[in-house]
């Protein structure tokens, strides 16, 4: 149910600025290892696992303030997004009792559905969802709120996915790292991994546990 009081407009998430769904994986898969690597805590932010049961490399991510992104990659090079962004227009909770925006998952490809993120024996509330299948990226054609910059949420959420610069700028923001330090932060989002010498330019006061560094990201799939 839309509010009776909210103007609209018909459009189409712009895909375009989309990477590819292995650029994706690699980058998100780069966050895990800055996470760790650069954030001395008992908890992370970003996650990355392979789930047997469906076949697929899962993300997730929580930025601590309510809201998450969701990730999920296919051998066959398929990849389905989920978001929520709790500030959003069109969160589900504009309306009592909270419901999907409509038309949110209307045409969301059947081998997806089983992956929908849930919060118990609920699904999870989301504000956007877009899918890479038959080789382009993809997501409903919505009725958005006029006169909203980022109505879904996905436009902050993304923005540290979409490119290295992007991504290393989340980065030296988020952890408080040296200008010195973008280029081996750049050499670890080339591809998705860091070995001893990238940890070094990373955390150059890590040398004394520089194996144990190294083992905390060892066991992140690929």
């Amino acid at each position: 149910m839309l509010p009776s009081s909210c103007r609209l407009r018909f459009a189409r998430m712009k895909t375009d600025a989309l990477p590819s769904p292995r650029s994706l994986l690699v980058r998100w898969r780069a966050h895990c290892i800055f996470d760790r690597l650069l954030y001395e805590r008992d908890y992370h932010d970003w996650h990355l696992e392979a789930e047997a049961d469906h076949g697929v490399l899962s993300g997730t991510f929580d930025n601590g303030s309510g809201d998450q992104l969701y990730a999920h990659w296919f051998a066959d090079g398929s990849c389905v997004l989920w978001g929520f962004a709790h500030e959003a227009p069109m969160t589900p909770y504009r309306v009592d009792p909270p419901e999907p925006w409509p038309g949110l998952l209307a045409t969301l490809p059947e081998r997806f559905k089983p992956l929908q993120p849930m919060e118990g024996p609920e699904p999870a509330p989301l504000t956007f969802a877009v899918w890479m299948s038959a080789g382009e990226w993809t997501r409903d054609p919505l009725e958005f709120p006029l006169d909203e910059a980022d109505p879904d949420g996905s436009k902050d959420l993304l923005e540290p996915l979409l490119s290295d610069e992007a991504a290393c700028d989340y980065t030296c923001d988020m952890y408080e790292v040296e200008p010195s330090r973008r280029e081996a932060i750049l050499a670890v989002l080339a591809k998705g991994d860091a070995d001893a010498e990238l940890l070094r330019g990373l955390c150059p006061d890590a040398t004394d546990d520089l194996e144990k560094r190294l083992a905390d990201i060892a066991d992140l799939p690929h």
